[in-house]
């Protein structure tokens, strides 16, 4: 089994030119609702697995941003997921207008794993990740967001891995309780 590791409008657009996949899991259902509407999706297979939680994570000594609404000081230097390329772009880019918060980010980025090495080197003073990334990172500090929205993660195959068996299994997989304490481990929470 080969796997692609992209953000999820990244893997949409991917999905979009050459159909490369057997089964889809993007970020948020967001995605997987517009692969729907394309009809690349066989709908009975979809399986509601996670939750994604954003989180504003900061260098360990760095105090610039301490709540969400100092994301707008002058000095604090910002990086944001793209929101026309990744999950967490599209869940940050809610956050804000919720928030009343507008910012031109220092840097926006497609793949969420790069927010955490910009925050970690302290390129940045912060940055909006998922929690799970910040799992046993002991250079970050973690700021939680008050009104925060969860993602929901799911699966489901595709059109064209319908007629692959190995498609069907790896997507029970994913639900299974085996699959869920993994997902656990990681940090990950369990979708109910």
């Amino acid at each position: 089994m080969d796997a692609i590791y992209a953000g999820s409008g990244e893997l949409l657009g991917m999905f979009a030119l050459i159909r490369i996949c057997d089964v889809f899991v993007p970020g948020t259902k967001y995605y997987l609702e517009d692969a729907i509407k394309n009809g690349w999706i066989d709908t009975v297979t979809i399986n509601d697995l996670l939750l994604h939680k954003p989180v504003i994570i900061i260098p360990l000594e760095n105090n610039t941003v301490q709540n969400i609404f100092d994301l707008e000081k002058a000095e604090a230097r910002i990086a944001l997921g793209n929101p026309k390329a990744a999950a967490i772009g599209r869940a940050t880019q809610e956050i804000l207008r919720v928030n009343g918060i507008q910012i031109a980010p220092l840097i926006s980025t497609p793949p969420v794993n790069q927010l955490l090495v910009y925050v970690t080197m302290n390129q940045v003073d912060a940055a909006i990740v998922w929690q799970e990334l910040t799992e046993n990172n002991r250079q970050i500090r973690v700021i939680d967001i008050p009104n925060n929205q969860k993602s929901l993660i799911s699966s489901a195959i595709t059109i064209k891995g319908v007629n692959n068996p190995l498609s069907e299994k790896f997507n029970n997989f994913l639900s299974s309780q085996d699959a869920k304490e993994i997902f656990k481990e990681m940090g990950f929470e369990i979708y109910p």
